[in-house]
């Protein structure tokens, strides 16, 4: 099977081309089941630098997690393979992408040096002191494998906020930092049961994580992650190669080349009560009792207003008239009757205020009465009053 067949997109596949992909993760993971070294499970030399590591890595996980019409029909004795295997090429990949561990890990893997003979002992001072009187060249130590030159370390990732101006925009709980390492997604479908899919963070917190993926997801669902984070970020697991978590989806950007921005809250551990029985519920988060957060506070007003619902093609899912509940100029809570089950974009028309704005979904939940209420923040126009 040709590498771009393993990049996470749904297709569909001949049974010629299934058979081979078995057949090369079969390989694969005898080769994974059997290094010694970090860099024998990642496949790389030592003298690998970052974006080799990296590279080498990214490639390692594509063949792992095939698509989902693949994934879903693999087997549980090669799943559990499968997720042994993630372990051990994350933790490699933990240690060789920090300067510090792996230089830390280079030294315990390099074989010790036996100390020399007397007699050698003596030669080598000797041919010390001449190579201080300039008539012969200084002795090379031959013995220990040389470490590639790195003149300074890489930093793995950057903090947001680094300036006055951006701490004082920075309405987080805890700021996040700059961080992009792939990460495994476990989700499941009401129809369709679990499926997974390899993602990419964007930024981290010890609060939470935004991640890009392919994968349709709405406000509420509950995910459970994988991936290497620093130990100083995790709130548990804090010596496994990998903090696996369960997260609550928070927030879900349109869809944008092919990817989502999918913004996580940690849970913790163990899932919330009720999960176990259904996986594929939407959940609420606790409310905040803090100080608003929001750049612009919503402040209750009633307006008749459109609601158009889009699919990620911008094809016209449906239409109904709504009353709005609050209202800000940067987005709006609405009270609505036939929203679809899924959609990617909605767009507002106020007639009476000439206004129209498309706006993505922040937030969805049934109130009180039954009906489901749209928290919508608007992408093209500001309302003014």
């Amino acid at each position: 099977m040709k590498q771009a067949t393993t990049k996470g997109e749904i297709a569909n596949f001949t049974p010629q081309q299934i058979s081979a992909y078995y057949l090369d993760l079969g390989r694969l993971l005898d080769r994974l089941e059997r290094p010694s070294t970090h860099y024998q499970a990642l496949g790389i030399e030592r003298s690998a630098n970052l974006n080799q590591i990296k590279q080498s890595y990214f490639k390692t996980l594509d063949w792992l997690y095939a698509p989902y019409s693949i994934n879903a029909a693999l087997p549980s004795d090669l799943q559990s393979r499968v997720d042994r295997a993630f372990q051990r090429v994350s933790l490699a990949f933990s240690v060789l992408a920090n300067f510090a561990k792996r230089l830390e890990y280079d030294r315990q893997i390099t074989p010790a040096v036996s100390k020399p003979a007397a007699a050698s002992a003596r030669t080598r001072s000797d041919a010390l002191k001449l190579a201080e009187q300039g008539k012969a060249p200084a002795p090379q130590n031959n013995g220990a494998i040389p470490l590639p030159r790195i003149t300074s370390q890489l930093k793995a990732y950057s903090a947001f906020g680094s300036g006055p101006l951006e701490v004082d925009r920075d309405r987080r709980r805890v700021s996040r930092i700059k961080l992009a390492v792939p990460a495994r997604v476990t989700g499941h479908e009401r129809v369709g049961g679990k499926w997974n899919e390899m993602a990419t963070t964007v930024d981290v917190s010890r609060t939470g994580v935004t991640i890009q993926m392919r994968h349709r997801m709405r406000p509420g669902r509950v995910l459970y992650l994988t991936l290497p984070l620093p130990a100083k970020l995790r709130n548990h697991g804090h010596a496994d190669p990998s903090y696996a978590v369960y997260c609550l989806v928070r927030r879900v950007d349109p869809l944008k080349q092919g990817f989502r921005n999918i913004g996580l809250e940690f849970i913790g551990a163990n899932p919330p009560p009720g999960f176990l029985d259904k996986p594929w519920a939407t959940f609420k988060a606790a409310n905040w009792a803090g100080g608003n957060r929001r750049r612009k506070p919503r402040l209750p007003q009633t307006e008749t207003v459109v609601v158009e619902y889009y699919d990620e093609a911008m094809r016209a899912l449906g239409r109904e008239t709504a009353r709005t509940e609050n209202l800000s100029s940067g987005g709006v809570q609405v009270s609505i009757r036939t929203a679809p089950a899924e959609f990617e974009l909605v767009r507002i028309l106020c007639p009476a205020r000439g206004f129209e704005s498309f706006a993505a979904l922040r937030n969805r939940f049934r109130g009180k009465d039954g009906f489901e209420r749209l928290c919508l923040q608007f992408s093209d126009n500001e309302w003014r009053e």
